[in-house]
């Protein structure tokens, strides 16, 4: 996970839906601070590029689920494909529609499945 948010509060809020088993990584915009006693990132593109670097991830095989609009310029920027959560902060326009997109968190599975046969 690669947020905005503070590392701490994230891994409060993941532990408290029963999920952060899932993750290996939660990475806030203060995760060097908050592990390292580092810096925080400049921006999510960093973190994000920093999660790119931690993991080795595929970048063909990533997707960034985000919210915004900023969400989707910084998964661009990094190369990787954008998922746009319809039902977050951002109102999505109508072109949404030949895009990847969810509007509820248990419609990401599913739609997982179908472009990259994930069960």
């Amino acid at each position: 996970i690669v947020t905005n948010k503070p590392t701490k509060p994230t891994l409060l809020l993941l532990n408290e839906a029963y999920i952060s088993q899932y993750f290996k990584y939660v990475i806030g915009i203060d995760y060097l601070k908050f592990i390292y006693g580092g810096k925080v990132f400049q921006s999510k593109y960093h973190s994000l590029t920093y999660a790119l670097f931690l993991t080795k991830a595929d970048i063909g095989k990533v997707f960034y689920i985000g919210d915004t609009v900023s969400d989707q310029k910084c998964a661009s920027r990094a190369g990787i494909r954008f998922i746009a959560a319809k039902y977050g902060f951002h109102k999505w326009d109508l072109d949404m529609t030949n895009k990847l997109s969810i509007n509820n968190f248990k419609s990401l599975m599913p739609l997982l499945k179908d472009i990259c046969g994930i069960v």
